[in-house]
């Protein structure tokens, strides 16, 4: 009885061992495939326009006023961000020295929001005012 057990245990393992009769089963080893480079992530479009915008693209003032209120928009995840936010300074500061003054409120606006967050409740005031 248990050399009857022994030869079919054999018989059942020869069998699955050969894959059915099948061709070979092993894996074909792995190509060389890079995936493409990630582009540079951010969390919002407009966070690469600001990003941009500190690297040289030019806006105007209402452009620029046009994205600190996107970014600031409430819920909005700039607030988290403090490296955003000080890109967003140094660009409404920058929009606010040019010669075109229809957009001086929205910045000041803005610019207070920004120094009201970063706790310079000071500054806040005054632009804010």
């Amino acid at each position: 009885m248990r050399r009857v057990i022994q030869i079919v245990l054999v018989l059942c393992l020869g069998w699955y061992g050969a894959g059915c009769g099948g061709g070979s089963t092993a894996l074909a080893p792995p190509e060389d495939h890079q995936p493409p480079p990630a582009p540079k992530a951010y969390g919002h479009p407009d966070q690469e326009m600001l990003e941009e915008a500190l690297r040289g693209r030019h806006l105007g003032p209402k452009e620029v006023a046009d994205l600190s209120d996107r970014l600031l928009a409430e819920g909005s995840s700039t607030f988290h961000n403090e490296q955003a936010m000080a890109r967003l300074e140094i660009l409404i500061t920058k929009a606010l020295q040019s010669e075109h003054k229809e957009a001086s409120p929205r910045l000041l606006r803005n610019l207070g929001i920004i120094h009201y967050h970063q706790r310079k409740f000071s500054l806040a005031r005054q632009e804010l005012q």
